[in-house]
This record gives structure tokens, sequence and C-alpha cells, in this order.
């Protein structure tokens, strides 16, 4: 299971028009969306079969060093967040720290 890992882009970046013509997600994307989404799509195609985790709260940017790209999480939330509108992805909470069974 791989956290997300922001360090993954692909040749040709994602425009507003490719996702209109390939799939039913929403068509106001911004930059920042835009790049979040090519993020969790490389990541898809790196991690096959793999679940992805990421945390969905609002929290502060991560350094440049482990976010090279500076996306925030607004907007791979949002990213996510379409794609789960799409049925393309399956959003599942995980347990809560607090809430597990000590080992």
């Amino acid at each position: 299971m791989p956290y997300l890992n922001l360090h993954l882009t692909s040749d040709k970046p994602i425009a507003k028009q490719d996702i209109t013509n390939l799939t039913n997600l929403k068509t106001n994307w911004t930059q920042k969306q835009l790049l979040a989404l090519e993020t969790w799509l490389c990541n898809f195609v790196s991690y096959p079969d793999k679940e992805i985790l990421f945390t969905l709260k609002n929290i502060e940017t991560i350094h440049e060093r482990h976010n090279p790209k500076r996306i925030g999480n607004r907007p791979i939330v949002a990213a996510i967040k379409a794609l789960e509108q799409g049925d393309y992805i399956k959003i599942s909470k995980g347990i809560p720290r607090w809430a597990e069974e000590p080992a």
C-alpha cells in the first residue's frame, strides 16, 4: 500500500479538453487540480492493483523536498472526489489511530 507519490509526472500534461473528451468528470478544473489529477493517474500507472493512501483532511502543504510540484491538499482532494464521483475510484475510510486495537 503506497502513499501518494508526489514526485511522479507524465511527459504530456493533462488539458481540460482531454478530460472532457475521455471522461464524464466535471470540466471546471484549475491548473493545480489538473496537476493533482495527473499525479494521481501517474500513481495508478506506477502502482497497479495497489491501494493508494492519502489523508483527506485540510492540512498544510508538505515541504518541497517531498512535494516538488507544490500541490496543495485542496487540489488533490478535488481530484480525488471528482474521480470518485465519476466512479473511477473508490474511497474507503481508514481506522483512526485512537480506535485501533493495540498490537
